[in-house]
C-alpha cells in the first residue's frame, strides 16, 4: 500500500510540472516584467552628499565611518547591495529618516527625527528605538537592545546576554539550557 501511495504522489508531482511547463508562456527577452536580478556582484558605497562612489573604513572604536581617500568622515552613505541609505556613526540604517535640503546637502529630516540642544539624536522606526549620542548608540526593538559606546558592545535578547569590548574576551550569559 506504502509503494501504491508513493507511486501515485509521484506522478501526480509530474503531472503537475508538465502542466505548468505547458501553459507558463515562454519569456520573451523584451518583456519588462522578465527582468534578472540588477543587484551588483561587489558592494560599493555611494556618499549622497557628494555622489562619489567611495572606499570605506569603520572606525569600532569611535564609531564612525571614514572615507579611505581624504580621511573624512562619512555622514550618510548609501549601500549598493541592498539599497539602504546608513547613518556613518554607528552605521544604522535610515531609509525614510533623511532629505535633501533647499542648499542641495542630505541631512536629517527634522519632521521626522528629534535632535536636541546637546546633539542626541532620536527616532522610531516603526517597533524600533533608535538613539545615538556622542559616543553612545543604542537600538531596542521588541526585547532586543543593542548598546555600543567607544568600541564595546551589548546585546540583550530573550535568550540571553553578549558583552564584547575592545582587548577583553567575549562573555556570553545564557539562559537557554541545554
Amino acid at each position: 500500500m506504502k509503494r501504491i501511495i508513493t507511486a501515485a504522489a509521484s506522478a501526480f508531482v509530474l503531472i503537475v510540472f508538465a502542466a505548468y511547463a505547458t501553459v507558463t508562456p515562454k519569456s520573451n527577452p523584451g518583456d519588462i516584467n522578465n527582468v534578472a536580478d540588477t543587484a551588483p556582484s561587489k558592494t560599493y558605497y555611494l556618499d549622497i552628499n557628494t555622489g562619489d562612489t567611495i572606499d570605506m573604513f569603520y572606525n569600532e572604536r569611535e564609531g564612525k565611518a571614514y572615507n579611505l581617500k581624504d580621511k573624512s568622515p562619512v555622514q550618510f552613505y548609501i549601500n549598493s547591495r541592498t539599497s539602504d541609505t546608513v547613518y556613518g556613526r554607528g552605521r544604522v540604517i535610515v531609509n525614510g529618516f533623511v532629505k535633501r535640503w533647499d542648499d542641495g546637502v542630505w541631512n536629517w529630516d527634522t519632521t521626522k527625527v528629534k535632535i536636541d540642544a546637546g546633539g542626541e539624536i532620536k527616532f522610531k522606526d516603526g517597533k524600533k528605538k533608535v538613539k545615538i549620542d556622542d559616543s553612545e548608540l543604542k537600538v531596542k526593538q521588541g526585547d532586543i537592545k543593542w548598546k555600543t559606546n567607544k568600541g564595546k558592545t551589548k546585546l540583550k535578547t530573550p535568550e540571553g546576554k553578549v558583552k564584547e569590548g575592545e582587548n577583553k574576551p567575549e562573555k556570553v550569559k545564557s539562559k537557554v539550557e541545554d
